[in-house]
């Protein structure tokens, strides 16, 4: 978090007093009074407001409190503050309220909208409540039966607003992190089940009709395999699937591969250099089969599918955008996230349903994304392969969802990996 301080009449005696004060994790000043102004996570730490020391949990002194709900609609929170400080021009405004995703501050927003009406009716100035008073609102929302990790968003979203103290901000205090850990301790997270489908029971059928022959089955089951092979040969989120483009060069066919990039106006959830505009290769699969087998793992060829695909909705595709509608109203029309996350989900079902089989639960769209990466583990492919292939900046959120042998490895092909699975 970064703060901005006050300034006196004296500019440059002002300039030397800020100096002496800054903390070397604090990269913004500005001329007002001290307000909270979110910067790109971690948060930073506070600044003290004038050169006496305070006390570690003496929240610093700031404006008047400011009403964090008379903001522009157009202004997704949080900043309330900054709209109030008259020498932050809009532009600048802009960039920095940008050093949170839009998602990020939409939780943020709702999250400080509840702690704030709670601390107003308490008489208790949110941007500056003590910490007892952050400890006793934390505490609530917990015996109200929220989780851990729900108790520690809204710990972050407080922390995003409050001014913090004298040496550190609300969510690196003593007692918050006690909090947290004695909330964790009180009542753990339960890990979710692994999905209750069978990946290779799903590829078997793929390469079956009413999937095959791709020339002539329907456009709906076309766009259902496509979409399949895609997700579980890319391990992707479905916003990122959502993002890939038709339009050259996001969409290049090679002669032994295919590659696709995302449209660049999208910003992946985890926007690290690598994977900002990344392009993904998928090698062509078994284009000169030479027996049944083979020829069956080609039916499961990305490239191949890909073909058929778009040769199919060229003539009334009205949209860069990869996959598009079907329905008969829509035709061509982009599809949203939340309707390729039910062609996941249906395309499993339906699958489930011709073989007679039954679910134990309704898969989610996600699931293609676990068990893709689980498959590939499992048939040695090295970690930082599959972190690299589903975008996860380190091992961590492989590993901490999944239990999984970490002792033998091997380098091989993400995409070809997951997709011979089926045959072993």
């Amino acid at each position: 978090m970064l703060f901005l301080l006050s300034a006196d009449t004296s500019a440059n005696s002002e300039s030397n007093r800020l100096e002496s004060q800054v903390d070397s994790h604090c990269p913004l000043l500005a001329s007002t009074d001290m307000v909270s102004v979110p910067a790109s996570l971690p948060l930073g730490t506070a600044l003290a407001s004038g050169p006496s020391a305070r006390s570690t949990d003496s929240p610093i002194r700031s404006a008047a409190p400011v009403n964090p709900f008379s903001q522009p609609h157009s202004m997704v929170a949080p900043l309330p503050s900054l709209a109030r400080l008259p020498m932050i021009s809009n532009p600048v405004r802009d960039i920095i309220v940008a050093s949170l995703k839009s998602s990020t501050r939409r939780i943020y927003s709702s999250k400080w909208k509840r702690f704030s009406l709670w601390a107003k009716s308490r008489n208790i100035d949110p941007f500056t409540a003590p910490v007892h008073a952050v400890l006793d609102f934390l505490a609530e929302i917990f015996h109200s039966g929220s989780s851990s990790s729900t108790v520690k968003v809204q710990l972050a979203a407080i922390s995003n607003y409050h001014v913090g103290f004298a040496d550190h901000n609300i969510m690196s205090h003593k007692l918050c992190r006690a909090l947290l850990k004695g909330i964790f301790l009180l009542k753990p997270p339960v890990r979710s089940p692994p999905p209750q489908w069978d990946l290779n029971l799903v590829l078997t059928s793929l390469i079956l009709p009413p999937f095959e022959p791709a020339v002539s089955c329907s456009l709906k089951f076309l766009s259902w395999k496509t979409l399949v092979l895609v997700a579980i040969t890319l391990a992707r989120r479905v916003s990122e699937l959502h993002a890939l483009s038709v339009r050259p060069p996001y969409l290049v066919f090679h002669k032994d591969r295919v590659s696709l990039r995302t449209n660049p106006s999208f910003l992946p959830k985890v926007a690290s250099k690598t994977n900002l505009n990344q392009s993904i290769d998928l090698p062509v699969f078994f284009p000169n089969y030479s027996n049944r087998s083979e020829q069956k793992l080609h039916y499961l060829d990305v490239h191949r599918q890909l073909r058929y695909y778009l040769d199919r909705t060229k003539q009334f595709r009205k949209s860069d955008q990869l996959f598009v509608s079907y329905a008969d109203n829509k035709k061509g029309l982009p599809v949203s996230k939340v309707t390729l996350s039910r062609w996941l989900s249906s395309v499993i079902s339906e699958i489930y349903l011709l073989r007679g089989k039954q679910l134990c639960s309704k898969p989610k769209a996600h699931s293609t994304r676990s068990l893709a990466t689980s498959t590939a583990f499992q048939a040695r492919l090295p970690l930082d392969t599959i972190c690299a292939a589903a975008t996860w900046a380190t091992p961590h959120t492989f590993v901490s969802h999944y239990k999984l042998d970490l002792a033998s490895r091997d380098r091989a092909s993400f995409g070809s990996t997951v997709l011979k699975s089926l045959f072993h």
